[in-house]
């Protein structure tokens, strides 16, 4: 059995030497690299030479509103970083329609004045005690009577402002609302926007007023032109009421692409922007009254004078701009031209009714005057210049405080109290017989501040 011993003793040795090489080569202390390669990465054994170890990373706690630990909104400014939505409030101005006569200018009178009325039929007009009446022009920007005529004792007769009938028609301090979004597309980002303002209404209501020391009537009066000419006698009265409603609104929407930075590298970027615009403004002017023509003969003969008029301005097209913004880790101040190549899709209504008559002829059994309705439309060059500064104060991270002004100047726009004709119906050369529609254009300007938030996604 003797000779069986060194072949079970090398059997047992050259295990034993495998089994220690499965687990992993190893160096005893004081052997260099003359003898074997030594580990690949002393990592990967624990602190006492024997097994693999590992590395546990964990990912950052990330809390919500709650201060409940979670990745959620982590997640969510992974997926859109570079994005950011933005509200504002609005506090805008539209253009005022001025010192705006209602109804046609006179051949000689002072339009603010109070001046003889007269009858579309009858001539002067008399009241029912036979006294003469007098009548004015209401003014969309407050009524100012002056008096220049003597005979009205109740009235200074120094030409001064001296009877205010009604507050100015007023589109200022509107409210509105703005919500804008970027979003990163490449090496751009495309961005968009939508607004809109609150209406704007105001109305000129008067009722008839007698002037005790002069005994007469004062009434409102709409001025007509007389064969397409001014005239002072020529004019629809409304001797038992009157009112006149203008109200405007305003909305609009863009969408733009912000190309690159040109200016990398600097506090200042310089950003192109190429887009689209589209605006509607709408605007509607309603005159409405009783009127007796008669109050000696025919006291019971009432005409309702009824004048609407609207404006629905579409204006789009193209624009370009820039936006240069200046940014700090605080505070980011910034710029924005555009200039569009919009036209002005516009289309116009006026409506009349029971302007000379009233009743059913009792021949035909017909009105004695029929309601008119009358339309166009039409497209027109309308340029827009849109321009904002403002600031954002970061607050955090994400969130930042944002406010500046804008303003925004439209040529071609057309309004309700610019496109009726004031034409009596013996004016010649016209397509209408009576009241009709005109295409009278005007410059709008919008402006004001806004305020609001801004939230970017990282």
């Amino acid at each position: 059995m003797t000779r069986w011993y060194p072949v079970v003793l090398l059997a047992l040795l050259g295990w034993t030497t495998s089994s220690a090489i499965a687990q992993g080569p190893y160096v005893p202390g004081g052997m260099g690299p003359g003898y074997f390669p030594g580990p690949p990465n002393p990592g990967m054994y624990s602190g006492n030479g024997f097994g693999p170890a590992y590395t546990q990373e964990l990912v950052p706690d990330v809390y919500d509103q709650f201060g409940r630990a979670g990745q959620g909104v982590q997640r969510v400014n992974q997926g859109l970083s570079g994005a950011w939505i933005r509200t504002d409030y609005l506090l805008w101005d539209i253009s005022r329609p001025g010192d705006k006569l209602i109804g046609a200018p006179m051949a000689t009178q002072d339009a603010n004045s109070a001046f003889s009325a007269f009858d579309p039929v009858n001539g002067i007009r008399l009241d029912a005690q036979g006294l003469p009446v007098v009548a004015i022009v209401p003014n969309l920007a407050g009524t100012q009577l002056r008096n220049t005529n003597a005979s009205i004792i109740d009235l200074p007769t120094d030409n001064r402002a001296s009877f205010d009938l009604t507050n100015s028609a007023d589109t200022t301090q509107l409210n509105g609302a703005r919500i804008s979004a970027g979003v990163p597309i490449g090496e751009g980002v495309f961005e968009a926007e939508a607004w809109a303002l609150q209406e704007a209404q105001s109305d000129i209501t008067f009722n008839p007023t007698v002037l005790t020391l002069s005994g007469v009537t004062l009434i409102p009066a709409l001025t007509l032109l007389d064969g397409g000419l001014p005239s002072d006698s020529t004019m629809i009265l409304f001797s038992e009421s009157y009112q006149t409603v203008l109200s405007s609104n305003l909305w609009g929407t863009e969408g733009n692409w912000a190309f690159a930075n040109m200016n990398p590298g600097s506090n200042l970027q310089i950003t192109p922007l190429l887009g689209f615009r589209y605006a509607r403004f709408g605007e509607k002017m309603s005159i409405a009254g009783a009127d007796i023509p008669d109050p000696i003969n025919a006291p019971g003969t009432v005409l309702n004078h009824r004048i609407h008029s609207s404006m629905s301005n579409h204006i789009f097209g193209p624009q370009v701009g820039l936006k240069m913004q200046y940014v700090t880790p605080f505070v980011t101040v910034g710029f924005e031209p555009k200039l569009a190549a919009t036209v002005n899709r516009a289309t116009q209504d006026l409506s009349t009714q029971q302007i000379y008559q009233s009743g059913i002829d009792p021949v035909t059994l017909l009105p004695l005057e029929d309601a008119r309705q009358l339309g166009d439309h039409f497209t027109q060059f309308s340029p827009t210049l849109d321009l904002s500064v403002y600031a954002r104060v970061h607050l955090t991270q994400n969130f930042s405080v944002h406010f500046g002004y804008d303003y925004m100047l439209t040529g071609s726009v057309y309004r309700a109290y610019d496109n009726i004709a004031y034409l009596s119906p013996t004016s010649p050369g016209t397509d209408a017989p009576t009241i009709g529609l005109t295409r009278d254009r005007s410059t709008m300007t919008v402006h004001g501040i806004m305020i609001g938030g801004q939230w970017d996604f990282y």
